[in-house]
């Protein structure tokens, strides 16, 4: 159980910077254009 958590948060986690990361991207991108 607690394992299912741990690897449930962690997926969590790396989804939220991915997505973070990408949009931070972005915003730079279309700031630079």
């Amino acid at each position: 159980m607690m394992r299912a958590f741990i690897i449930i948060a962690l997926t969590f986690l790396s989804v939220i910077s991915w997505d973070a990361f990408f949009k931070d991207k972005g915003d730079e991108n279309n700031t630079t254009e």
